[in-house]
């Protein structure tokens, strides 16, 4: 399959279905440019109410396509950070579509390619009004100053790219039941319509909805998991070939960060566990568990980066008055993004290099099971600073 030299993610998702190109834009590819010290100036991380970040998996069926089903993967980090992965189900990795958007820079990624290409101009401006109208949905209502307009109609403005509007109605007034994207001349790009909720971990998220394009049914997409607990590093919203372009904390391969009190159960590994064999484990003990767990595997580590326990952790994150239950306190941590669930001697290395002192816990997270490509945290916690009296 051919692909254009740019796209974005709608417009990959008709060429992914159709198997043809969509329309050749004549507008010159931009080179890449590096980002600008002004540019991570405006990039840090801000929380959306207690969250720093927001993850979805839907199943796509296209109305001209019903028997090709897709995956799609959204991550975001706020305030400007995304990035979107699609591929049909069962289909191997190198079949996959990927867009990314770090600040006001964005990327595609085609089928079967391995080079990003720069979005820019309108293909931009559709891009980020895509992330955005599924960020304020599976948000609903943070992140925006929503407006009422007339009736049952809110609108949002989208600073420098459009705004949106959002119709509040039927039995639960406080949902939407439908979003629209509208770009600066105030047409209509992209629209969900006949949105449904469930709740889930008290609090409600979407679980279905039709997808529209400039007024016209697409799909239908049906949402298999919202995950609202991990973590992104900043390199994971920039295509691989582009990172060396990039200056600053987007690109450290240790990056220092405030870890959050953890709460977990610990159970002692035997010798010469393999760190698969100590994920495997994890993941059976957490389906047999009847508490409400951190998805991802916790695998605790020697200094040598040995599996030494697995950590059932909860999802709140608070403690537990059983002695079964071990609470780490939260504090300054150094986190390596690890491409594959595997810990090389660099990584150690690197890590120790970052690093003041011994660490307090050494321990390795892991995306679940179904995500791919499935990616790891390797987290080196600090010891506390001590307190003078």
């Amino acid at each position: 399959m051919s692909a254009p030299s740019r796209a974005t993610l709608t417009a990959m998702l008709m060429a992914f279905v159709a198997c043809a190109p969509p329309k050749e834009d004549p507008e010159p590819q931009p080179l890449p440019q590096p980002l600008s010290n002004s540019d991570e100036e405006g990039q840090k991380r801000q929380k959306i109410g207690n969250l720093q970040g927001l993850g979805h998996r839907s199943r796509i069926t296209f109305i001209s396509y019903p028997d090709r089903p897709h995956q799609l993967e959204l991550s975001f980090a706020f305030p400007d950070r995304a990035r979107s992965l699609l591929r049909p189900d069962g289909a191997r990795s190198a079949q996959r579509a990927l867009n990314y958007r770090f600040g006001d820079q964005l990327w595609s990624i085609q089928p079967g390619q391995k080079e990003s290409h720069e979005l820019s101009g309108v293909h931009a401006t559709e891009a980020v009004l895509e992330f955005e109208l599924r960020r304020a949905l599976f948000l609903w209502p943070l992140g925006f100053e929503w407006t009422p307009t007339e009736g049952d109609h809110l609108r949002a403005e989208v600073v420098g790219f459009g705004h949106l509007e959002a119709v509040v109605a039927g039995e639960n007034p406080h949902l939407p039941i439908q979003i629209d994207a509208f770009d600066a001349e105030d047409q209509e790009r992209e629209s969900f319509r006949s949105v449904s909720w469930i709740e889930e971990a008290g609090r409600a998220r979407p679980a279905a909805f039709d997808v529209y394009l400039r007024g016209g049914l697409v799909w239908e997409e049906e949402v298999l998991e919202v995950d609202l607990a991990s973590r992104y590093l900043d390199a994971f919203f920039i295509p691989a070939d582009q990172r060396e372009n990039t200056a600053g904390q987007a690109v450290k391969s240790c990056v220092p960060f405030q870890l959050g009190r953890l709460a977990f159960q610990r159970q002692a590994l035997p010798p010469n566990t393999s760190l698969t064999e100590a994920i495997t484990e994890a993941e059976r003990q957490m389906a047999r568990s009847g508490e409400t767990l951190s998805p991802s595997p916790h695998v605790e580590l020697t200094s040598a980066g040995v599996p030494k326990a697995i950590w059932l952790v909860l999802k709140d994150g608070t403690g537990r008055t059983s002695p079964d239950w071990i609470g780490l306190d939260g504090g300054p941590a150094i986190s390596r993004f690890l491409p594959e669930p595997a810990i090389t001697p660099l990584d150690l290395r690197e890590m120790r290099a970052a690093a003041v002192g011994a660490p307090r816990a050494l321990f390795l997270r892991a995306q679940p099971s179904h995500t791919t490509p499935r990616r790891a945290e390797l987290v080196w916690v600090a010891e506390l600073p001590s307190r003078e009296h």
